[in-house]
């Protein structure tokens, strides 16, 4: 009678454990993911960061006079037009994004990132000194999957929209090639910013949107 009363116990002390270490299990496996999959993108928004502050502005200053040419591509029609650079820039992530298992990337900001220096104080828009995310502040090209071309589209105006309107003509760019300065001792910087959407390989229920962003100052005109 002890054992069969030991044996039955035990299938109790066992019911009970088990969800308990399953959950705990699935969570870790969440959480590891998760940190995975913010590194991944945190690498892709660094390709694109880097791409972008190597093309800089297309633009060159001799004696004085600054010159823009049209860069190659056929959707950039005038040498201020982003098109072409920021088309390097999402081709320079597209390995990396592509290869995420548990997340969706479903925006790209190139913007201009605020100078976050005191002077004498902070800017309102900054949250501490330094380089932040993009804000309302700052020029901004959003990018947002269009499903129906398999590409990523240029968003008119600024600003975080959720959802991705397939556009027959083109976006209005507000952070233009004249707004990528590289002037020696006084370089600019270049952010790309990632929103992804992550579920959890365990437990599909969960769900979290988050994002990744990576600010890269342009070399020396020249270097």
């Amino acid at each position: 009678m002890r054992r069969r009363h030991q044996r039955g116990q035990a299938l109790i002390e066992l019911a009970v454990i088990f969800p308990l270490v399953y959950f705990v299990f699935l969570g870790s496996w969440t959480a590891a993911a998760l940190i995975a999959n913010n590194d991944s993108v945190a690498q892709a928004s660094g390709y694109g960061a880097r791409i972008g502050a190597e093309l800089g502005n297309t633009c060159s200053e001799v004696a004085g006079t600054l010159t823009c040419t049209q860069a190659s591509g056929s959707c950039q029609q005038n040498g201020n037009d982003p098109c072409a650079v920021d088309d390097e820039i999402i081709s320079a992530m597209q390995p990396a994004i592509t290869q995420l298992t548990n997340s969706k990337v479903n925006e790209i900001q190139i913007y201009q990132p605020a100078s976050c220096v005191p002077n004498p104080a902070l800017p309102s828009t900054c949250t501490s000194t330094g380089y932040g995310v993009p804000s309302t502040a700052v020029y901004t090209d959003n990018y947002l999957y269009c499903n129906s071309s398999n590409s990523w589209v240029l968003q008119n105006g600024s600003g975080h929209l959720g959802s991705a309107p397939c556009y027959t003509t083109p976006g209005v760019a507000p952070y233009l090639l004249d707004y990528r300065f590289q002037t020696i001792d006084a370089e600019q910087a270049i952010g790309v910013a990632l929103n992804f959407k992550f579920t959890s390989p365990g437990l599909s229920w969960f769900t979290q949107t988050d994002s990744a962003y990576t600010v890269i100052t342009y070399p020396p005109e020249g270097s």
